[in-house]
C-alpha cells in the first residue's frame, strides 16, 4: 500500500487525522529540539506492517503488548484497523517537527510526537525512526501512545 503525504491522512474509510504537538525541551535528550526540522526524506519513510502487527499492536508480544493495550483504550487502533496508525506515522514522518535526534553505532535515531485520532479518540504518539547507515530512508523503529 502505497501513501501520500497530506495533513489529513485517510486510510481505508476511516478517516485519520494528524496535528502536531509541540514539546519542551526535557532532560536526558541527546541533541535537542529543533522546531524547523523535519525528519530527512520523511516522504520515503518506511513502516513495515510486520513491525505493526506483530509488535506494537500484538497483543501477545512480550514488550509490545502493553503498547497494543494502550492503542486500543486510548485510540481504538488495534490489529483489525492497523492501516490507521500506519498512515498517521507515515504522515507524520512528512509532517512532524523532529523533538530530538541521537546518533547510535546503528546510524541517527529521531523522534517525533504526534497526535493521533483513532475511532476511539484522539492522544500524542511518539514515533522513533532510524535512517541506518548507508542508507538515506528512515525505518520505523517504535511506537506508542505518549
Amino acid at each position: 500500500m502505497r501513501l501520500q503525504c497530506a495533513p489529513w491522512p485517510t486510510a481505508g474509510d476511516r478517516p485519520c487525522q494528524l496535528t502536531l504537538a509541540a514539546r519542551p525541551l526535557s532532560a536526558g535528550r541527546k541533541i535537542g529540539y529543533n522546531p524547523v526540522m523535519k525528519l530527512p526524506n520523511g516522504e520515503r519513510a518506511i513502516v513495515d506492517d510486520a513491525k505493526l502487527s506483530d509488535y506494537v499492536l500484538s497483543p501477545t508480544h512480550p514488550v509490545g503488548r502493553h503498547h497494543a493495550a494502550l492503542f486500543a483504550r486510548l485510540l481504538g487502533i488495534d490489529l483489525e484497523n492497523a492501516e490507521v496508525l500506519k498512515a498517521a506515522l507515515l504522515s507524520a514522518a512528512c509532517t512532524a517537527d523532529v523533538d530530538s535526534q541521537e546518533r547510535t553505532p546503528f546510524g541517527r535515531k529521531f523522534r517525533l510526537i504526534a497526535n493521533v485520532s483513532g475511532p476511539g479518540g484522539e492522544k500524542p504518539v511518539v514515533s522513533v525512526w532510524i535512517i541506518e547507515e548507508g542508507s538515506d530512508r528512515p525505518r520505523l523503529v517504535t511506537c506508542f501512545v505518549e
